[in-house]
């Protein structure tokens, strides 16, 4: 006696109602398909190949064209096997070795990583993004592209200041070569007479 069981009641079918009858085919010429007889299942088991008309020349017609028949089919099967022999023949015999496994487990796995990844790339399937994440994404974007542009006209600027530095510099150089060579030609004019 079962606590949560039940007793089930057997529940008899009913049974289907009874189909109604096909209407009767509309064809026009109804007559020539009453006229093609029936064939049963035992016609088709007596169904015989034809052969030559008896006489001297039937038979040996009939024979010679057994016979062709028969020599046709052995020849196919001597080609097959012939063929099979020079397939045999034609694989090697000597098994070429496996390579050894002596790589390390996390090598294999590493190689299997780099494939999957590969074929991930590969595939040009559709991506779907929340639309608040693609609005923060673009926003985020093209902050970044203005900063980029802000760092770069900064830059620009840097080597032009750069530039006009190196030119002043290069410009006192230049002037402190000539106070020496002045200095220089005084020097030699002035003390070399004393």
């Amino acid at each position: 006696m079962g606590l949560f069981s039940r007793k089930k009641e057997k529940q008899e079918t009913p049974n289907l109602p009874q189909l109604p009858r096909l209407p009767p085919i509309p064809f026009q010429n109804i007559d020539r398909l009453q006229d093609i007889p029936m064939k049963d299942e035992n016609d088709f088991k007596k169904s015989v190949l034809p052969s030559f008309p008896n006489s001297n020349l039937g038979n040996q017609m009939n024979q010679s064209t057994i016979k062709e028949e028969v020599s046709r089919s052995n020849q196919n099967n001597q080609e097959q096997e012939k063929n099979d022999d020079d397939f045999s023949q034609m694989t090697p015999s000597i098994i070429p070795k496996m390579p050894s496994l002596n790589r390390g487990r996390a090598l294999e796995i590493s190689d299997w990583h780099n494939q999957n990844t590969e074929t991930r790339v590969k595939r040009t399937d559709p991506i779907f993004v929340k639309l608040e994440k693609y609005e923060s994404a673009l926003s985020t974007f093209s902050e970044i592209k203005l900063r980029i542009g802000e760092i770069d006209s900064l830059l620009n600027d840097i080597r032009e200041v750069k530039r006009k530095e190196e030119a002043e510099l290069e410009e006192w150089q230049n002037e402190i070569e000539t106070i020496k060579a002045r200095l220089d030609q005084i020097d030699k004019e002035i003390f070399n007479r004393l």
